[in-house]
């Protein structure tokens, strides 16, 4: 708003509403007849699909929270390991902020597992 409507409102307060023009286009015209402006909306399939959306989010949120918990979890557990297998090798204690080594490849986790190369019999055998 300009200054000068503003110093108008504050003279003659009716003055800005007297001027106020009429919207446009008119929202009722070019409905068909017997239909309402509140009529026109989503309806129940819009809201059950944005229900299904919001049910598939929260439950991707959860199984995420999930993953990185047993995440945290795990790499907990492999530095308790590692700090009770220096403890009973006789070594130093990891310094603090050492991260642990890394977990050994044992097939189930990590690239290799599953489907794919590597993932059958040794060589010189048969399944």
């Amino acid at each position: 708003m300009s200054v000068a409507l503003l110093a108008l409102g504050a003279l003659a307060p009716g003055a800005l509403v007297a001027s106020a023009p009429a919207p446009t286009p008119d929202p009722t015209e070019g409905l068909r007849e017997g239909l309402e402006v509140i009529d026109i909306g989503p309806g129940v399939a819009g809201f059950f699909a944005t229900a299904a959306v919001v049910l598939v989010s929260i439950l991707v949120i959860v199984n995420m929270v999930g993953r990185l918990r047993r995440l945290e979890h795990r790499r907990l557990a492999d530095e308790r390991a590692e700090d009770e297998r220096r403890r009973l090798a006789g070594e130093p204690p990891r310094a603090p902020g050492e991260p642990a080594p890394p977990r050994p490849r044992d097939g189930r986790h990590g690239p290799g597992s599953g489907s794919g190369a590597g993932s059958g019999p040794p060589d010189g055998q048969s399944r």
